[in-house]
């Protein structure tokens, strides 16, 4: 696990099988100006989560975890084109077996959030302080860079990276 933005040259790779994923770290800050982590639950075991998945082709890593955001969480806002961290973790498949997955994290600065998005009925999604939200992470490599640091490469930075980018997605049809 790395503490700061991962090097171009360091974006983690799926070693041998494992599945390349990419996921957003959701922020923001509070009128108290304490930081909040956007957490979601997972599909099947109810897991507290990132929002994340695998890129379509030929989509940067970035536009994934933005994209995986707004459709698993129903939020906006800016992220960064340089990967914060990466953890490994094994999702269970529905025929019951493991897969093991890679994911690198983007950190992304939540402006909004929408009030009907396309996981909607299949997700639970809620506001944590820092150390609760690491408490609820339920992959503990996830976890400790979160208590560790925040959504941010070097804790407690309030500005944003040089290295960022507002991502507005297509109009999605949730018919």
């Amino acid at each position: 696990m790395n503490a700061g933005f991962l090097a171009e040259a360091d974006l983690c790779r799926p070693s041998g099988d494992d599945k390349q994923q990419y996921g957003a770290l959701a922020w923001r800050t509070d009128r108290a100006d304490r930081t909040k982590i956007m957490l979601i639950t997972s599909r099947r075991q109810r897991r507290w989560t990132i929002p994340k998945g695998s890129p379509d082709k030929d989509e940067p890593g970035f536009m994934t975890a933005s994209r995986e955001a707004f459709e698993g969480a129903g939020i906006i806002g800016d992220i960064a084109t340089h990967p914060l961290t990466d953890y490994s973790y094994l999702k269970r498949l529905d025929d019951g077996s493991l897969e093991p997955c890679r994911v690198t994290v983007f950190s992304m600065k939540v402006y909004g959030t929408i009030s009907h998005w396309r996981e909607q009925g299949e997700r639970e999604r809620e506001w944590f302080s820092i150390e609760e939200a690491s408490s609820k992470l339920d992959d503990a490599e996830l976890a400790e860079f979160v208590r560790a640091h925040g959504p941010f490469p070097g804790r407690p930075k309030r500005s944003r990276p040089k290295s960022w980018a507002s991502v507005t997605l297509p109009h999605v049809d949730h018919e």
